[in-house]
């Protein structure tokens, strides 16, 4: 359609282009509310000591910019419905922008934009999302190989092999002691695998873990 949207607020006077970009600003605002659960955003901000009110801010504001947070298969069909429909809307605003050469202050990161290209996401995009689980990622990659490269010595015996898998551990921690579930981090909620809640990561499934 060739028509550019012009907004007027109520009760103010004037309408153009102030008025409209301050629409699109409002919009992009309201989108990165944190209560919305819309973005990622697994780990909150820690309370400042002695603060009778939490220091948690009222937006998400990542460093690296947006991305969608996980919905949970057992999330009920009302959220599920209004996230979705968020993202609609929030695609159909922003088109609109683009469309009339607005400019909107929506930091999406650099993996959600692979995304919306049909480009797929590779584990390096992780660094972009959450650092530290990308961190995390990349040492346990680091065990996988050194676990293959044990099982593959043909000159070890199986005692042997089984001594030194079990002796491979995270910067000194054996996986047993990290705790990790197969959930995403930072949302409990959402599983990596069926029953994945009541399953941790140990030296035997840690191949499954890093799929």
């Amino acid at each position: 359609a060739g028509w550019t949207l012009e907004v007027e607020f109520s009760g103010e006077v004037g309408v153009g282009k102030g008025p409209t970009q301050e629409f699109f600003t409002f919009f992009c605002r309201e989108l990165q509310q944190r209560n919305l659960g819309l973005w990622w955003d697994p780990t909150a901000p820690p309370k400042r000591a002695g603060a009778g009110k939490s220091a948690v801010p009222d937006h998400v504001c990542p460093p690296h910019g947006l991305f969608p947070a996980p919905i949970s298969v057992n999330c009920s069909a009302q959220e599920r419905k209004m996230k979705t429909e968020a993202f609609q809307v929030m695609g159909w605003v922003c088109a609109k922008a683009v469309h009339d050469g607005r400019l909107l202050d929506l930091p999406i990161s650099a993996p959600l934009c692979h995304i919306m290209l049909d480009r797929p996401l590779e584990l390096a995009d992780m660094a972009l999302v959450c650092p530290d689980v990308y961190k995390t990622l990349l040492k346990l990659q680091d065990i996988v190989k050194k676990k293959r490269a044990i099982l593959d010595d043909a000159v070890l015996t199986a005692d042997a092999k089984k001594e030194a898998v079990q002796a491979l551990t995270y910067d000194g921690v054996p996986l047993e002691d990290l705790c990790l579930g197969f959930t995403v981090p930072g949302y409990d909620s959402v599983v990596l695998t069926e029953g994945g809640d009541k399953m941790f990561l140990t030296i035997d499934n840690v191949e499954q873990y890093v799929q």
